[in-house]
């Protein structure tokens, strides 16, 4: 029975579990922060952004098709797919407008550091639903207290810490530290996904 619950688990969640799909867009938002924050008034070359962008899309490619070569493919269902259609444009209407709220209104703290603290929690509550899984618990856990405590730190008397990290802002700086807890928690989501099962090669 256990076996049976972690098979459903895994195949209702294929997708969702692949880690190493965060990589990708994560150093895409590392890179585009950094050069976001050399900037000086309004962009005028962006080519090193379209280069990164087009990287990161041929490695979100590559990547999709080493786990569809190494463990399979699942066919998701046509709610599945509604739904990841609907998370993800409500998730880019809620970002844009935190976007918007940022660079329009010197808050102390970012309205998209709550954005990406919340979207740790929502994607829990989403994969939550079918088993709980004591890794993907800690790994919701981690990641929303960091950025969390992250976007919180001016209220408690830390301002201009950015500059440290050779940022001008801290909404740049809560995406630095967003960038790298994706990336870092896609690299651990890969290990859970991978030992959840024996590789089918070819």
């Amino acid at each position: 029975m256990q076996d049976d619950q972690r098979v459903w688990f895994i195949t209702f969640n294929y997708s969702n579990l692949q880690g190493l799909k965060a990589v990708p867009l994560g150093l895409l938002l590392l890179v585009v922060v950094y050069w976001a924050n050399s900037q000086h008034g309004p962009a005028s070359n962006l080519t090193l952004p379209i280069l990164v962008s087009l990287g990161a899309a041929i490695l979100y490619w590559w990547v999709d098709r080493y786990y569809k070569t190494h463990y399979g493919r699942v066919e998701r269902t046509s709610k599945q797919a509604r739904t990841e259609v609907i998370i993800g444009i409500l998730g880019g209407i809620v970002g844009l407008a935190a976007v918007y709220v940022d660079l329009t209104h010197p808050y102390p703290v970012s309205m998209v550091g709550f954005v990406f603290a919340l979207a740790f929690v929502v994607e829990y509550r989403r994969i939550h639903r079918q088993r709980k899984v004591a890794y993907l618990l800690w790994q919701m856990v981690i990641g929303f207290v960091i950025v969390l405590g992250v976007n919180l730190l001016p209220l408690f008397g830390l301002d201009g810490w950015w500059q440290a990290l050779g940022l001008r802002s801290h909404f740049l700086a809560v995406l630095v530290v967003t960038s790298l807890v994706m990336v870092i928690t896609g690299l651990c989501g890969h290990v859970f996904f991978a030992r959840q099962f024996p590789r089918s090669e070819g």
